[in-house]
């Protein structure tokens, strides 16, 4: 079954062409994609807390419901003023949570195996994922931007992998229907 987009080849170009200037884009200039994310994150905290705030007031019934909404609105606004105004800041803070929830993660992993293990066979090879799961994680935290960057740059070239492929499909259904 095909979808619009793929009864179009102008589609299929046109998510060629972005998927190839988001990667070149990530390639070249890791540091500030990272910004760019941390800054359009903070324009969706904005939206989100600015349409909340706006319902709350305009709600005639007040309930609970409606100043936990208020409050959550609130919250949200500040919070992408705060990630607007300083976003280096936010990046680096954004590692760092990343790193504990993937070490947290695999340590979690590890201990139910552990616990599975008492139980049934476990093959030791179940244990290496979470096992890199954990090395990753360290390497995050001890060297946070170095890590970050290289991840950017190897997204920008499955961008790139992903835009040559897209481009390759869509001139094949070209082809095939002329």
């Amino acid at each position: 079954m095909t979808t619009a987009f793929y009864q179009d080849y102008r589609f299929g170009i046109l998510r060629a062409v972005i998927g190839l200037l988001l990667g070149i884009f990530l390639i070249y200039n890791p540091t500030a994609a990272l910004y760019m994310l941390t800054r359009i994150l903070a324009g969706l905290l904005l939206t989100i807390g600015a349409v909340s705030v706006y319902y709350t007031f305009q709600e005639e019934n007040t309930t609970s419901y409606t100043i936990l909404f208020g409050i959550n609105g609130g919250c949200s606004l500040l919070l992408g003023l705060l990630m607007a105004i300083f976003p280096h800041f936010f990046a680096g803070v954004f590692i760092y949570v990343l790193a504990a929830v993937l070490m947290l993660a695999a340590l979690g992993q590890i201990i139910a195996l552990i616990q599975l293990k008492r139980r049934v066979l476990v093959p030791f090879y179940t244990f290496i994922l979470p096992s890199l799961l954990i090395l990753l994680s360290l390497f995050l935290a001890f060297r946070p931007f170095k890590t970050t960057i290289s991840l950017i740059v190897a997204f920008g070239i499955l961008f790139v992998v992903y835009a040559l492929g897209e481009a390759v499909h869509t001139l094949r259904l070209y082809k095939s229907k002329t």
